[in-house]
């Protein structure tokens, strides 16, 4: 397939297999799209059984279709990246969305997903082109109690939309997670990610981006437009260091809410590994929407990940990255 577009975070792709891929990032390399699969052929959902976890989907390529597994030189790392040769179809929330709008005897997933999409560009005050509807209803997957999975594009419309979540909190027209409605989301991700459910309800509860609209669970991606990312695939070189755990303030919380999510640290000390060079680590990194909104600036935050160095013609400085089995990243009490 010749794409037209880059493809970026919350875009699906299907390969020529039929899997049907969740694309990661707006970085990609010229050849290939990194993507992990999502839902794979001759399951229980409509033909199709989806992939709950990171691991699972690892552990699906790793079994069926190990050419997926590609080692990604910048990114120093074997990551799966589907060539843009076996793209069969892109799946764009942006267009998704467009078509929904001129739709008639829409379900109730679509419906409630609209509406959604209406009041936050309402309450903000920004078009409906700067959003997008993601996740199973946008390959056709849905159930009649999946979930409301928005996107909204670009830097400042990203913004004014989170202030205008913290409205419609206010005035009961989104809600958090409750203790109890918790358990599931909880369950879903304990696999990859392994804190006490009481420090999880902590976490999450306090979090915009996720929550309830008309009784229906919702979560909303911020994904920055492609000439807006200040970085481009191969201008910086990442090598892995190893595995780290540590402790640091974190300084600025500004990209907590796009994905991918960053956060700037200081006052890092290394609570477990040999690393010495602790001033050295500026930030920690995540490709995946669960850990937006994690941490608040001036919180005392614990990390567990993997430790990169970054390369580039401006100089060097470490990084960790969080996402894997078993990373954790959390305020400290």
């Amino acid at each position: 397939m010749s794409l037209e577009v880059s493809p970026r975070e919350g875009d699906y792709l299907e390969s020529l297999e039929g899997i049907i891929f969740a694309v990661k990032g707006n970085i990609h390399p010229p050849t290939h799209v990194i993507a992990y699969p999502k839902y794979i052929p001759n399951g229980e959902r409509k033909g199709y059984k989806k992939l709950s976890s990171l691991t699972d989907s690892i552990s699906f390529l790793r079994g069926k279709f190990p050419e997926y597994l590609r080692f990604d030189p910048i990114f120093n790392d074997t990551l799966a990246e589907v060539p843009k040769t076996r793209i069969k179809r892109l799946y764009s929330p942006q267009k998704f969305l467009q078509l929904l709008l001129t739709k008639n005897n829409l379900n109730s997933v679509e419906k409630d997903s609209i509406d959604f999409a209406k009041l936050i560009c309402e309450s903000a005050s920004i078009p409906l082109s700067s959003l997008g509807i993601s996740g199973s209803v946008m390959v056709g997957l849905h159930k009649e109690d999946s979930d409301i999975d928005l996107i909204v594009y670009g830097v400042e419309e990203c913004k004014v939309v989170y202030n205008a979540l913290k409205k419609l909190s206010n005035e009961g027209l989104i809600t958090p997670y409750r203790k109890d409605q918790l358990k599931k989301l909880y369950m879903s991700r304990v696999k990859d990610t392994p804190l006490p459910f009481e420090r999880f309800v902590k976490i999450e509860s306090r979090k915009l981006l996720q929550g309830f609209f008309n009784q229906r669970e919702y979560f909303i991606r911020f994904v920055k437009n492609i000439w807006e990312e200040d970085e481009k695939y191969g201008k910086k070189y990442y090598k892995y260091v190893g595995q780290i755990e540590l402790e640091a303030d974190v300084v600025d919380d500004s990209e907590a809410i796009f994905t991918p999510a960053k956060y700037k640290l200081e006052n890092v000390l290394v609570v477990n590994g040999t690393f010495k060079n602790s001033d050295m680590i500026r930030e920690v990194v995540s490709f995946r929407g669960r850990f937006c909104e994690q941490a608040k600036r001036f919180e005392r935050v614990y990390i567990k990940g993997k430790l990169e160095k970054v390369l580039s013609a401006e100089g060097e400085y470490f990084r960790v990255i969080i996402g894997g089995k078993g990373d954790l990243f959390y305020p400290k009490d």
